[in-house]
């Protein structure tokens, strides 16, 4: 049976589950109210500085339905092999409020679901298959997320999102569009043995995980401080 064979034979499906995208928001508002008379009345009003960050289009689940390693098997000048998903638009946060407003991403744990049993019960036979850790799926399977501040079109989307990245969303109309990608990489490149290894370990990966969850978190704080407009009659 060739690699090729091999590949095609992969009988189970992997979702790539995106989920519990949670937006955190927190302000500090205040406003002052004063009255002044003498001989008559007056008064002097601050208004409030409105805050309005909020999570919108996108989704707070996206599934990559059926992705599995890429068809093309080893051969004597093999490189790694990668199956891409589509990159999709999972999240949009938009600042309407009267402040500027910092935004930090937090990319969270990834958890694996496997379609029966828990990793305890699974390693044995995993490590047979060379897979001595869950970090060792991660390697193969691997969620990334992208970002742009200008475009929801996912082909825009070229500056990679790391973990604890901040962003300064403009006051009125700021806007963050973040985006994810399964990609499905087979390490032909570093195999000493002719491909078998990675084609036994990507098999194990296609018959047993279910999903893989990557989760992002957002926290929205004040951005600048306001100086009020006073009005008097």
């Amino acid at each position: 049976m060739t690699n090729e064979t091999k590949k095609r034979g992969i009988g189970k499906t992997l979702f790539i589950a995106l989920v519990a995208l949670t937006l955190i928001s927190c302000c500090f508002l205040g406003s002052t109210f004063a009255r002044y008379t003498s001989g008559g009345d007056g008064s002097a009003t601050t208004g409030v500085a409105k805050w309005d960050v909020s999570f919108g289009d996108g989704s707070t689940e996206v599934e990559f339905t059926a992705l599995s390693p890429s068809h093309t098997g080893w051969s004597e000048d093999a490189e790694d092999v990668a199956n891409a998903s589509e990159r999709v638009l999972v999240a949009t946060i938009t600042n309407k409020g009267d402040v500027d407003a910092q935004v930090t991403i937090d990319i969270a744990a990834t958890t694996i679901t496997y379609n029966s049993g828990t990793w305890e019960t699974l390693s044995t036979d995993a490590v047979k298959s060379g897979i001595n850790a869950e970090s060792d799926i991660l390697d193969v399977v691997d969620i990334d997320f992208f970002y742009s501040t200008t475009s929801a079109t996912p082909g825009d989307a070229t500056s990679s999102l790391t973990d604890g990245a901040q962003f300064s969303l403009a006051k009125t109309n700021g806007v963050l569009y973040i985006f994810a990608q399964a990609t499905w990489t087979t390490a032909y490149g570093s195999s000493t043995t002719n491909g078998g290894n990675e084609d036994v370990k990507d098999t194990w990966i296609g018959k047993n995980v279910a999903s893989i969850a990557a989760d992002i978190e957002f926290t929205a704080v004040q951005g600048e401080t306001i100086s009020s407009t006073v009005s008097g009659d």
